[in-house]
């Protein structure tokens, strides 16, 4: 196990219980307080259901990659290919 993989992995993991929670918080306060149902609302809620279906399908998937071997050899190919899944991966998630 290397330092930058287990780094990584804690970035995304980190990532993905802000978004389950975030994403989760605002469809349940959407859900149950009638006062919030309004057209934006809705919008918000289908932004979070998309963003849960990334964190929690395509997020574990990515961090089994970080733990393949890299296409650069060297510590160089290690740090553009973690650099490059993570921002990936978390910026279609932002």
């Amino acid at each position: 196990m290397g330092d930058l993989e287990v780094g990584f992995t804690v970035a995304f993991v980190a990532t993905m219980l802000v978004a389950l929670a975030g994403n989760t918080l605002l469809i349940y306060i959407v859900w149950k307080k009638p006062e919030t149902r309004t057209l934006s609302s809705f919008m918000f809620v289908n932004m979070a259901v998309a963003d849960l279906l990334t964190t929690l399908l395509q997020m574990p998937v990515t961090i089994s990659y970080l733990w393949e071997a890299p296409f650069i050899p060297g510590l160089a190919g290690k740090i553009t290919c973690k650099c490059f899944y993570y921002l990936t991966f978390t910026s279609i998630t932002a």
